[in-house]
């Protein structure tokens, strides 16, 4: 009974809109999830993947994280494990699968990937992340490629 009490009084208060919403329609703070996928399988270099997609409203702009429940084999291997896994959700367009409203803005684009590495049923301890801004993506494909054509 109380859970239907908070559930009316939050929605008849009106929250403002124009604040980041998460999925059950209360204010969304900074590196909240907002817009949360189902689990999901990836194929990437012929190995399947499991893992859980969702957006993050940051300062500096939205956030594709894709969280891996395993953690990388060394802290030194964080960016060469997680790079392959940017580049996928890149080439495929998984990180324009859904616009977040934010800001007071409707419709953004991720402006970020990222990936989070977690032992499997703990939580996340903030450490094992590799992010990359769409554009340097694009630079780092693009490096790719011109690399590969002068072999």
């Amino acid at each position: 009974m109380l859970r239907w009490t908070l559930l009316l009084f939050l929605t008849s208060c009106g929250c403002d809109r124009g604040v980041p919403q998460r999925n059950h329609g209360l204010a969304a703070t900074e590196g909240e999830h907002l817009a949360t996928m189902e689990p999901d399988v990836w194929t990437l270099d012929g190995q399947q993947v499991n893992v859980r997609t969702y957006y993050m409203a940051l300062e500096s702009g939205i956030e594709y994280t894709i969280d891996l429940p395993r953690m990388p084999r060394a802290a030194t291997t964080i960016e060469v494990e997680a790079w392959p896994i940017v580049r996928s959700a890149f080439e495929t367009k998984r990180y324009l699968r859904a616009r977040i409203d934010a800001y007071g803005q409707q419709g953004l684009s991720a402006s970020r990937i990222g990936v989070r590495f977690h032992r499997p049923f703990e939580p996340y301890d903030g450490k094992s992340t590799f992010v990359l801004g769409i554009s340097e993506v694009r630079h780092r494909i693009d490096e790719e490629r011109r690399s590969w054509g002068a072999r």
